[in-house]
């Protein structure tokens, strides 16, 4: 079951999925090191929301790794699709 950012909330599990990639070299930089750091691993949204120069982000967990990441570049995934 999919679902759109919007409805993103804490103890959601969401996976990296953009769907619109800005084309400055910077912002493909940027998408480079976040799936390395998301690896195709699930993500459980910890905080919600915090305020950036860019807009409103979701505070995200994977294993040891906490990443500040705009909503824009997530998917909610249901609990079966994460196994």
């Amino acid at each position: 079951m999919q679902q759109k950012n919007s409805d993103i909330k804490v103890g959601d599990l969401v996976r990296f999925k953009p769907t619109n990639i800005p084309g400055a070299l910077t912002a493909a930089k940027y998408m480079g090191r976040m799936e390395k750091r998301f690896a195709g691993r699930p993500g459980l949204v910890i905080r919600i929301p915090i305020k950036t120069k860019t807009g409103a982000s979701v505070l995200v967990q994977i294993v040891n790794d906490s990443i500040v990441i705009p909503s824009q570049y997530l998917e909610v995934i249901s609990e079966s699709e994460a196994r």
